[in-house]
């Protein structure tokens, strides 16, 4: 290779985190527990109110509260009133894809190459 077909990357030093990536670093460590993945991996179905969302985790009021309450404070999650009822949403659906990336790298398993 001569000279002029070099490529050089170069990479901008930061004294300072990217303000972007720790305010989103703090939003995941909400999916930290199991409820809130739970929780999350219920709303990636769609729509559900807190009531669905204990008859389709199996999680207790009390539970499917404070994870859908840390996931609406940390933007995960929308929360509105309808009637009597809060429904709860993802604001990001792509949000489950993070999730499961997060478990497949969380695999102790290696992966087995095929071939």
């Amino acid at each position: 290779m001569n000279s002029s077909d070099e490529c050089v990357l170069t990479f901008v030093r930061r004294d300072e985190p990217d303000a972007r990536l720790v305010a989103m670093a703090g939003a995941l460590s909400s999916l930290a527990r199991q409820e809130g993945v739970q929780v999350a991996k219920a709303l990636q179905a769609g729509r559900h109110t807190r009531l669905d969302l204990c008859r389709i985790t199996g999680l207790s009021v009390f539970q499917v509260a404070s994870a859908t309450a840390s996931l609406v404070n940390h933007g995960l999650v929308s929360a509105w009133r309808r009637d009597a009822e809060t429904v709860y949403e993802l604001v990001h659906p792509r949000l489950g894809d993070v999730i499961h990336l997060a478990e497949e790298l969380a695999d102790p398993q290696p992966l087995q190459v095929v071939s």
